[in-house]
């Protein structure tokens, strides 16, 4: 497969937006499946509306109501520490504290349209309840600030804000805490990756949502697109083909972990999401979305090579067997906002690619030109770069030769003006010297000029 076989799907990508606009309330909500009554007070959900705000900014879209939206961000399901916001709950776990995926996804989403100390300081709370191994080194993060159990999921989220919020940190000492923080957590995932078969046919080189749990594609895939985007931060070169290496794997472990069905009369290739995560089924779809992320970053850090990837027209035959008027529909269920901001950023990162790679005729043809102009050129300038070696060779081995005669005339005069020195010696010394003298000089007739 070559990348100039693969077309952006355009079109898909803007009826999935247009979709994604057209299920915000009136009150700037937007509920995670779009049947549901998104602008009934009752059902605000900011994680929802965060990821909603998230993929419209990173499409270049304003929702309808944005400042509504980010209200809802703002105000709704807050934990406070005093009187100062520190982060965001998961619905029905509003009394284990801050939820780490929620949170994340909210601190994006502030930082995105310009909160940046309500997000600092969100981040800062998020940071602080990482998780710790018996050692006292820094390792994950739960599903919330009481859960002690550090999971690969919301591990993965906090790694996604921490990265993106680096990039807006200008406090020295923040900026070294957090890169503290993401070094330890992607050490952390590195250490706990399944190298080893699980024996249910999860391949080697995977992530499952907990330490000891079996691997799956979708926290495969997100595991090795935070450790990739890990790499654009600081890090020693042992770090740094550490995770090359972890993602590596966790590539080849997505790779060979593909599914089947027919539908249609079609048979298409997918891969599973997790349903474990937060108990939802309604990431079960997620996985071949979360697929293509990986693997499109994977060959932006040279990881993979894109000649060999044959998953990706799979990914995007996947898309369209299941988009229908602007929502993707995975397994029969109702599609839900996370489905389609998950496609969209999916694409996002494949219409970078497409146009990194793909070239009309017109630009192959330039290349050709160019490059022929080039070999063309190349005759003339060795024979000007062979003419000034020549000439400098010639003004160097000129200066040696006058230095020499020199020489030999200031030991001459040396020689004559001691008492004890035959004549004899004389007359070898200058036989000596006038060859040394002619053979320089036919050198340099015959092979330098």
């Amino acid at each position: 497969m070559e990348h100039q076989d693969l077309h952006f799907p355009a079109d898909t990508r803007g009826r999935l937006v247009e979709a994604l606009v057209a299920a915000q309330g009136d009150n700037g909500n937007w509920c995670s499946v779009p049947s549901s009554r998104s602008d009934s007070a009752s059902h605000l959900s900011p994680w929802t509306v965060a990821e909603a705000l998230i993929c419209l900014s990173t499409n270049n879209r304003v929702p309808k109501h944005l400042d509504k939206a980010l209200e809802i961000v703002s105000t709704q399901s807050r934990v406070y520490s005093g009187n100062r916001p520190v982060g965001w709950s998961h619905h029905r776990l509003e009394n284990e504290g801050c939820g780490t995926a929620i949170t994340a996804d909210c601190i994006i989403a502030m930082l995105l349209h310009g909160y940046l100390q309500e997000a600092m300081e969100a981040l800062e709370h998020l940071i602080d309840f990482q998780q710790h191994d018996p050692e006292g080194n820094a390792t994950g993060w739960g599903f919330t600030e009481q859960d002690a159990i550090p999971r690969v999921t919301p591990t993965c989220w906090a790694i996604r804000a921490a990265t993106c919020a680096y990039a807006y940190v200008t406090d020295y000492q923040l900026r070294g805490k957090i890169g503290s923080s993401l070094l330890a957590a992607t050490r952390w995932l590195v250490s706990i990756q399944d190298m080893q078969d699980g024996g249910s046919g999860n391949p080697e080189g995977g992530w499952g949502p907990t330490p000891d749990s079996e691997s799956n594609s979708s926290t495969t895939a997100l595991a090795v697109f935070v450790l990739l985007a890990a790499l654009d931060l600081p890090c020693t070169r042992a770090d740094r083909a550490l995770l090359l290496f972890a993602a590596g794997s966790g590539v080849r472990s997505i790779r060979s972990a593909t599914h089947i069905y027919t539908s249609g009369g079609h048979t298409f290739r997918y891969w599973e999401g997790n349903v474990e995560n937060y108990g939802d089924r309604q990431f079960r779809g997620l996985g071949t979305p979360l697929v293509l992320a990986a693997l499109l970053k994977a060959v932006e850090t040279r990881v993979l090579s894109d000649v060999f990837i044959s998953e990706i027209p799979d990914c995007l035959e996947f898309l369209t067997a299941n988009e229908t008027n602007g929502w993707v529909r995975t397994f029969g269920r109702p599609p839900t906002i996370f489905d389609n901001c998950y496609w969209l950023s999916a694409l996002m990162y494949f219409q970078e690619y497409h146009l990194k790679n793909s070239r009309d005729l017109s630009s192959i043809v330039a290349d050709l030109e160019n490059r022929i102009q080039e070999l063309e050129s190349r005759p003339a300038q060795n024979e000007r770069r062979l003419r000034s070696f020549l000439r400098t060779a010639r003004i160097s081995f000129g200066l040696f030769w006058l230095m020499t005669c020199a020489t030999f005339a200031f030991l001459d005069l040396y020689l004559w003006s001691l008492p004890n020195i035959t004549d004899a010696f004389k007359s070898t010394a200058i036989s000596v010297e006038a060859s040394v003298i002619i053979g320089l000089a036919a050198f340099f007739r015959f092979k330098i000029r």
